[in-house]
C-alpha cells in the first residue's frame, strides 16, 4: 500500500447559470467536465480518467474575485474517484486544494490530495431576456502538481 504521486493536467468545459445573489455579487451554479491526464510519475491506474464535478462558485463583480467549490466523480463504470476542491483568486484563476473522499471498485478507500490551481476563459456569456439570467460556458485547466494517493489492497 505505498503512497504514488501524479502531477495532473485536467482540462474541461465547464456550462452553467450565473445568479445574482445581491448587490455586487452574484453566484455560478453549474459543472465542469473533462479529461484528467498524468503529465509526470504514476500513470497506471489514473490516466485519461473522465470527470465531472457539479461546482458552486461565488463572484465579487466589484473585486473580481471568486471562491468556488466542487464535487467531482472520476473514472467510469464501477471504478469512481470522488473528491471535492475548493479553491480562491481573481476571475480568471484560483488556488486551493483537492482532496480524495473514497471510491468504489479498483478505488474503494482511495485517499489523498494535491494543491491545486485552475485557469479559466470565459468564452460565452448570454443574457437570457425573460429571467434576467446569465448562461455561462467556460473552458480551462485545472492543475494538481503533485496528486498524491494511495490504494489499500482489495
Amino acid at each position: 500500500d505505498d503512497v504514488k504521486t501524479a502531477e495532473i493536467l485536467a482540462p474541461w468545459n465547464g456550462q452553467g447559470q450565473v445568479y445574482i445573489s445581491e448587490p455586487g455579487k452574484a453566484k455560478f451554479m453549474g459543472a465542469i467536465q473533462g479529461t484528467l491526464y498524468v503529465q509526470a510519475g504514476h500513470k497506471d491506474m489514473i490516466d485519461a480518467l473522465p470527470f465531472i464535478c457539479p461546482t458552486v462558485q461565488e463572484m465579487n463583480l466589484k473585486s473580481q474575485t471568486i471562491v468556488t467549490q466542487g464535487d467531482c466523480q472520476i473514472g467510469a463504470g464501477e471504478d469512481i474517484i470522488f473528491a471535492a476542491y475548493e479553491c480562491s483568486g481573481t476571475a480568471g484563476g484560483c488556488e486551493g486544494t483537492f482532496k480524495l473522499k473514497g471510491g468504489t471498485g479498483k478505488f474503494a478507500k482511495i485517499s489523498g490530495g494535491s494543491k491545486m490551481s485552475s485557469r479559466t476563459k470565459i468564452s460565452e456569456a448570454l443574457m437570457d431576456a425573460t429571467s434576467g439570467v446569465t448562461v455561462k460556458l467556460s473552458t480551462g485547466v485545472m492543475i494538481l502538481p503533485k496528486l498524491t494517493f494511495k490504494v489499500p489492497a482489495q
